[in-house]
């Protein structure tokens, strides 16, 4: 074999192996630290959001998450901690459920999930469960949120969840 043929096999090695490497490393990079999360609903470490999005909160226990396509309440993900009693027929445990709102005066497409707080061990009653809402204009839209939403929630869940 040539010198000149040894080269380009270790050049192609090594672009395999920077080419597999390399967007996982991007990926990780992607994630920044989140602001206005209260304590006594996430705890104290850190929660990380994709780069992408910005957090805000309106209420007691309510977030929302705005990305680049965020118009008002629309194309948006609203995260609402609330006690197990009032959380009772809010949504399906863990699925995914479907529905449609007339939001700022447009129809929208509305996703809605609960979980158990996936940011505390043992979270006081009244953060005993998380409500994901989605809203989105459109059907490719509310399947990135929901992409972004369950990102966020394994990235920072310290107690398993399902999907």
């Amino acid at each position: 074999m040539t010198a000149q043929r040894v080269t380009l096999k270790i050049l192609a090695v090594f672009f395999g192996v920077w080419s597999a490497v390399a967007p996982a490393a991007a990926a990780e990079e992607a994630w920044k630290p989140a602001d206005h999360f209260w304590p006594e609903d996430v705890g104290d470490g850190e929660l990380l959001l994709p780069k992408n999005l910005y957090n805000s909160k309106y209420g007691h226990g309510q977030y929302r998450l705005d990305g680049i396509k965020s118009r008002g309440h629309l194309n948006c993900i609203f995260l609402t901690f609330m006690s197990e009693a009032k959380a009772t027929g809010t949504a399906n445990l863990t699925e995914w459920a479907p529905s449609t709102a007339l939001i700022q005066e447009r129809k929208a497409l509305v996703r809605t999930a609960l979980y158990p707080n996936p940011f505390l061990e043992k979270p006081p009653a009244a953060a005993a469960m998380l409500e994901v809402r989605i809203t989105a204009q459109d059907a490719e839209t509310a399947d990135e949120l929901q992409r972004l939403a369950e990102a966020f929630l394994r990235k920072n869940a310290r107690v398993p969840l399902k999907f």
